[in-house]
């Protein structure tokens, strides 16, 4: 059995992705930890949903594509910079100016994106992925 969805999120340091990917993991019944890629997705226990928590490049969310389609669906977490600095973040050079933090900042087609800037919108974000995941096993 292959994967029905696949949830591929990104968002950069602090902006709290790890948070909800854990929240709806949870909310899912999912058991199994994010995935990574090729050599992930051939030792992945087989599921109907999985949840890639932190891709970083645009060469990650095509080769996903490539293999999965129409399955995908990408999801940008962002918070505003005060919040990631009330999260612990602090801009570090050599982490946050490389290709592994910042190639995705021009991606604009994402299908989901959300701000995780307090509860109330942790919340609606995780509602909305949650309904997307809903509304795609409906489909099948």
């Amino acid at each position: 059995m292959e994967p029905r969805i696949i949830l591929l999120f990104s968002g950069k340091r602090k902006s709290g992705k790890d948070y909800i990917c854990e929240k709806v993991k949870t909310l899912l019944g999912l058991k199994t930890p994010g995935i990574f890629c090729k050599a992930a997705c051939d030792n992945a226990h087989i599921k109907a949903v999985w949840l890639v928590s932190d891709i970083r490049r645009k060469t990650d969310i095509a080769w996903f594509k490539d293999a999965y389609g129409s399955k995908i669906k990408t999801i940008r977490i962002t918070a505003n910079l005060d919040v990631r600095k009330n999260r612990g973040w602090l801009f570090t050079k050599g982490v946050d100016d490389v290709a592994s933090e910042c190639d995705l900042d021009e991606f604009l087609n994402w299908d989901i994106q959300v701000s995780n800037n307090n509860t109330e919108e942790s919340e609606e974000a995780i509602e909305k992925i949650i309904n997307t995941v809903k509304d795609s096993l409906k489909e099948d």
